[in-house]
């Protein structure tokens, strides 16, 4: 048990600690020699959390349950473990947070006869959430407000997010074009071209691709009963591994000025300089 990456506590079934192993020890800055026989689990919890613990389990179970060592135990007494976070108090008074596992231990009779308590400290692990949540946040914040049209889009080439940026270019709403696919906005003459280059990238033959493409929006050309124009932009398309997800296709558009000219009937857009 001593050499456990856990701290592991054991307690008789009032709550005296009986065994207390050397991460215990490491982690919550106490010696064994004084906490056993001596101390009760709640030792290292903070008052006020255990009190809110308190009053939720007293909710939940139908009954009052005593903030303290009952706190600690009283699930695990009928489910027989109880699990939860918790920001531990070190002797020196500094903090960690922490996942606590308290599992009731019964006789042949089904008695409890005592407690086990297993910590994992889940600093780093919180650490490393956080650092996500910021990082996260920061492209949201690129992706939303950046000056160029962006998206995010499935293997099966659906819009999965879109920037305003994007919707502005293509005259359709955020909702219109989550209901729609790339291959609704690309111009019928550039889609082979770009279906090409987007396998490539799906089978990891490129990394990204940059293009220049016609899209379709809302204007002067009659399509499926819509009129819409249609555009000059340039693409780039960058690969990008996500657990769970497996692929995310990023897409940038940057809009160019046109010229407006008629040609055998058909609106066309040549880019000016």
């Amino acid at each position: 048990m001593n050499a456990a990456n856990y701290a592991i506590i054991a307690t008789s079934v009032d709550g005296i600690v009986t065994s207390f192993n050397a991460t215990a020890e490491l982690w919550l800055g106490y010696t064994a020699a004084e906490i056993v026989g001596i101390a009760t689990i709640d030792t290292w919890h903070n008052p006020d959390e255990v009190q809110v613990r308190a009053a939720v389990l007293s909710k939940e179970l139908g009954h009052a349950v005593t903030a303290g060592f009952e706190t600690l135990v009283a699930k695990s007494r009928i489910a027989h473990r109880d699990e939860n976070e918790w920001l531990l108090i070190r002797k020196d008074g500094s903090r960690f947070s922490a996942w606590l596992s308290v599992t009731a231990v019964r006789d042949v009779l089904g008695n409890t006869i005592g407690y086990v308590c297993v910590i994992t400290d889940i600093t780093e692990h919180k650490k490393h959430d956080a650092a996500l949540r910021l990082s996260e946040e920061r492209f949201r914040h690129a992706f939303d407000d950046a000056p160029n049209g962006m998206a995010l889009v499935g293997l099966d080439g659906r819009w999965l997010r879109v920037n305003r940026a994007l919707c502005d270019m293509t005259a359709y709403g955020e909702g219109e074009l989550i209901e729609m696919d790339l291959q609704a906005v690309t111009y019928q003459e550039d889609l082979e071209a770009e279906l090409a280059l987007l396998r490539q990238v799906l089978a990891g033959q490129l990394p990204s691709y940059q293009a220049e493409k016609r899209y379709v929006h809302e204007g002067s050309i009659f399509r499926n009963g819509r009129q819409r124009e249609v555009g000059l932009g340039q693409i780039r398309c960058e690969r990008e591994r996500l657990a769970g997800i497996g692929l995310r296709l990023v897409k940038a558009f940057t809009r160019r000025r046109w010229g407006l000219g008629l040609r055998g009937g058909r609106v066309c857009f040549t880019a000016r300089q």
